[in-house]
């Protein structure tokens, strides 16, 4: 007898580096769907993780608010807890390390309206848990990721070790090409336009740093100024061709003052984010692999 089947219906799966950059009081925007199917022996049977209220203790590799704990836990192929304002739920799903979440249903709130930080914390959790693709358990931490590997959210069980090791890796930069993924415009995070040329960051042995723009070429130079991830760049110095339409001209522009911006970084194996002086993200990109 063939196992039964149970479809979760509409699953959300798209890129999101976009995630962490939810606008205040904007709803987040809706991603594409596709709808999953999974053996029904297979459903939250190989997550071994039900029964734990876990709490959240990273969020796109930044340390969560600590105003409101965000939980999450697993009950009878439902995924649900608080994610800092008020409460949700949602089916999940899982085939081996596979993992995929439906819909998100929220409670309405019966207090005062959150504040305004937790909110945007909260709309960038339910995104980072809708675009959920894999999973990884060890001892008593749960991460979850994106289908490019990243690690979206990190969870402790009740009496885990607080302090986790931030897996960043500090390393130099020199001689390696990146593609951008996503740019800030110093509200919110942009995922660049495909149908244009991707600006790519080279960072060169010399010290240099330089490649495209998405329409011209640009050179400067990049320093480590102190021990860790503090980065410098300076002296961008872009040629001057116009292209078309206006929008290729107008990312460029927005590229070129991120990068400016970028003032640290953190690196994860092929993705990397330079980030201001105050830690927000201004560019997310992808190791450029022949």
């Amino acid at each position: 007898m063939e196992p039964r089947k149970k479809n979760f219906g509409p699953i959300p799966f798209f890129f999101a580096f976009a995630l962490s950059a939810c606008i205040p009081g904007s709803p987040p925007p809706t991603p594409p769907i596709q709808t999953l199917e999974f053996e029904e022996e297979t459903v939250a049977e190989s997550l071994s993780v039900e029964g734990i209220d876990w709490v959240l203790h990273r969020l796109n590799d930044q340390e969560v608010l600590e105003a409101e704990k965000v939980t999450l836990s697993f009950h009878d192929s439902i995924a649900q807890g608080n994610d800092g304002c008020v409460d949700y739920s949602s089916p999940y799903a899982v085939d081996g390390s596979t993992f995929a979440v439906g819909h998100i249903s929220t409670s309405e709130e019966t207090e005062s309206p959150c504040p305004a930080p937790l909110m945007e914390q909260a709309q960038a959790y339910r995104l980072a848990l809708g675009i959920a693709a894999a999973y990884t358990l060890e001892e008593q931490h749960l991460q979850l990721q994106a289908a490019d590997g990243r690690i979206l959210a990190v969870f402790i069980a009740p009496g885990g070790q607080q302090q986790i090791t931030s897996e960043a890796q500090f390393e130099d930069l020199s001689d390696s090409t990146w593609r951008v993924q996503a740019y800030s415009d110093g509200q919110a995070m942009i995922q660049v336009m495909e149908r244009f040329r991707i600006p790519t960051v080279e960072f060169r042995a010399d010290g240099n740093i330089g490649g495209s723009a998405g329409c011209n070429s640009y050179l400067g130079v990049y320093t480590y100024p102190e021990e860790g991830n503090s980065l410098r760049i300076n002296r961008v110095a872009v040629t001057s061709m116009q292209c078309e339409p206006f929008t290729r001209m107008e990312q460029e522009e927005r590229f070129i003052e991120a990068l400016n911006r970028s003032m640290q970084y953190h690196q994860r194996g092929n993705a990397l984010e330079l980030q201001a002086e105050d830690g927000s993200p201004t560019l997310l990109l992808l190791r450029d692999t022949p």
